[in-house]
């Protein structure tokens, strides 16, 4: 399943992506550093970008991760990224992450990927929820979070560890995908 916009595509990330994938990452590096730990640490060069794509094609295949790639009509280049994680299929309910190329911030791409997410989400699987873990100071994505239909539901106490080794709390953010 994918979908065309009238400025990019969104669809299920493939292996062939690594380039563009690694190119996204390193060029918003600085900015992703204390909330993208793994995904800095395996995406350090090309060669592991690779290696990690092919992690996530194998992860996609036993259904535990998943990644969607989004990706400018204009340039092909790979503008954003959004990832299903913390899949638990007992309690039918999946984490979001998401970040966007600092120069399509504002455009709208992300909220039509994040709506193309949860609605595969909601026909492609049985899970009844998604949740995103977002840091208060993150406002574009607790907006982005909340025009998809998020709502608040809880602060989670010294719930994340950044690199410097100071833990956070950060906001649970919940939505209904039935």
């Amino acid at each position: 399943m994918k979908t065309m916009t009238a400025h990019c595509d969104i669809g299920l990330f493939q292996t062939n992506h690594y380039q563009q994938f690694f190119e996204l990452v390193d060029k918003n590096r600085n900015r992703l550093g204390n909330f993208f730990t793994t995904t800095l640490k395996k995406t350090e060069s090309l060669a592991s970008t690779k290696v990690y794509c092919d992690e996530i094609t194998q992860k996609t295949a036993e259904k535990s991760f998943f990644v969607f790639a989004i990706t400018s009509l204009e340039t092909n280049d790979m503008i954003g990224y959004i990832d299903v994680k913390n899949i638990d299929w007992q309690n039918s309910e999946a984490e979001l992450g998401y970040f966007a190329d600092s120069c399509i911030e504002g455009t709208g791409a992300m909220h039509q990927g994040l709506m193309y997410v949860l609605n595969w989400l909601a026909t492609e699987t049985d899970l009844q929820t998604a949740f995103c873990r977002i840091h208060e100071s993150n406002t574009r994505s607790v907006k982005l979070a909340e025009r998809a239909g998020f709502s608040f539901k809880e602060i989670l106490v010294n719930n994340y560890l950044q690199p410097d080794g100071i833990t956070v709390d950060l906001c649970k953010y919940t939505k209904s995908l039935r």
